[in-house]
């Protein structure tokens, strides 16, 4: 499944989220063979905890995200939209998620997963 740019903007991101955003640890996204914990996440990306790796804005990256629970994992494609060095935090905007990856996510947001 392929997602449409976001927008992005800098005072009224937040107001501009397509997706609700979940703060759970039911959810890791791995990148260049190591795994991150994320501080959130939607249907339209996550937000990375401790990433202190070589990526930044404007990259495209593949890795997978994993279900904590169960340990499914799915494979993405997303572009970095804000790296924060001194928070060790990554932002990631899925661009490409497959159909069981986005309907797992979906079922968490919706509480038939389980978080």
């Amino acid at each position: 499944m392929v997602f449409p740019k976001a927008l992005f903007g800098t005072s009224q991101r937040r107001d501009r989220r397509i997706d609700q955003r979940v703060q759970s640890t039911a959810l890791e996204i791995s990148l260049d063979g190591e795994t991150y914990r994320t501080v959130d996440w939607s249907l339209g990306g996550a937000l990375l905890a401790d990433y202190f790796g070589p990526h930044g804005t404007g990259d495209q990256v593949e890795g997978n995200l994993q279900i904590t629970r169960d340990m499914t994992s799915f494979p993405f494609k997303a572009v970095v939209i804000r790296r924060d060095p001194a928070m060790g935090q990554l932002a990631l905007n899925f661009t490409d998620l497959s159909a069981s990856g986005f309907s797992a996510l979906e079922s968490m947001i919706m509480g038939r997963y389980g978080l």
